[in-house]
């Protein structure tokens, strides 16, 4: 399979969507002084995160799978080589830190829950609404829904593939999904626990949006355009919002947009370690906050907003160092090992 070529600009809203959950998590621990809309709408930046991840799998696999060179266990391999090292380690790491702090009378934890958790987690079924609450390294739910999304991706883009208007699809299984949920009295952006039914309906989305948009071209007029849509469908609704990032993911993708002012390398590289930054912030938050209250005395919720540019460089650092020494490597020896079985 001939390799596709990185599309620069989606690898860069990847870094801006961890670092939106990041400061969506962070933003309690310092009350009002981080209390602003854009901060408490973080939680799309995993909705982005799904309708980019259906996206750009449809852009490497859609072809292959049109010529009938798809390989569905080499898929899924790669698929849990690329998330399961950064998930076992912050899993266990997160075990520690709680564990610790339990022990060390520092917070009040129930480690027995914690304990029961550990299987089910290191097996990725968090989203099957196995818990009624986050346990371990909390992020990770979201790591379960996408293999649930990717043992699903080939009959998916198999029928999408047979689709006459696929975009057409892909919005009405999102709409159908949002309504019906809103309509029991569920919202459907708030699902973690059972966020199968929150994952599809974007995965979907992002599969039809590829399909529909795979050949076109557009110029600096549309581009600018596109870009305008998908910001001011940002300040609607959470449903509309959704809709935004859509626009956004098909206009940098149609534009073909390559990035070349002097940010390029820094913005490219948040993107590709985008992965470790959304698992290791969970960690960070556990014990940077801890220390900050304990060493200077603040009380849960009043921390100085001087303090976030330090969490987020934290952040930032703490997940090069898991890309660099966990995510590569883990996913090379898995993929090594799998090839000379």
């Amino acid at each position: 399979m001939t390799a596709q070529r990185e599309q620069i600009g989606l690898t860069c809203i990847r870094g801006f969507a961890a670092l939106w959950v990041v400061l969506y998590h962070f933003s309690g621990h310092f009350g009002p002084a981080l209390s602003g809309e854009f901060v408490q709408r973080g939680h799309l930046g995993v909705d982005l995160f799904f309708i980019l991840s259906g996206f750009i799998l449809a852009y490497v696999y859609l072809a292959p799978i049109e010529k009938g060179a798809f390989e569905y266990r080499v898929f899924l391999r790669k698929r849990f080589a690329r998330i399961y090292p950064v998930h076992a380690v912050t899993m266990i790491a997160a075990f520690i830190i709680l564990a610790g702090g339990s022990a060390a009378g520092l917070s009040n934890v129930d480690i027995a829950s914690e304990v029961r958790a550990l299987v089910p987690t290191a097996l990725m079924l968090q989203a099957y609404g196995l818990f009624d609450k986050l346990y371990l390294n909390y992020p990770s739910w979201s790591i379960s829904a996408e293999f649930f999304a990717y043992l699903l991706f080939w009959p998916i883009a198999f029928a999408v593939l047979r689709v006459r208007y696929p975009l057409v699809l892909g919005v009405a299984v999102f709409l159908a999904f949002v309504a019906g949920l809103e309509a029991v009295g569920v919202d459907p952006f708030e699902l973690t626990t059972f966020s199968l039914l929150r994952i599809m309906p974007e995965f979907i989305l992002g599969i039809t949006l590829f399909q529909a948009c795979r050949h076109v071209a557009i110029g600096r007029t549309a581009t600018v355009g596109g870009l305008l849509v998908a910001l001011i469908l940002g300040f609607g609704p959470n449903w509309i919002a959704v809709l935004g990032f859509a626009v956004l993911i098909a206009t940098l993708f149609m534009s073909d947009w390559q990035l070349t002012f002097p940010g390029q390398r820094a913005l490219t590289h948040l993107g590709h370690i985008s992965y470790s930054i959304y698992m290791v912030h969970g960690l960070i938050e556990m014990t940077g906050f801890k220390v900050i209250e304990r060493v200077f005395g603040y009380g849960d919720g009043v921390v100085p907003i001087a303090f976030l540019p330090g969490m987020l460089i934290v952040t930032i650092l703490a997940g090069h160092l898991l890309h660099r020494w966990i995510e590569v490597p883990g996913r090379t020896l898995i993929l090594r090992r799998r090839r000379s079985a």
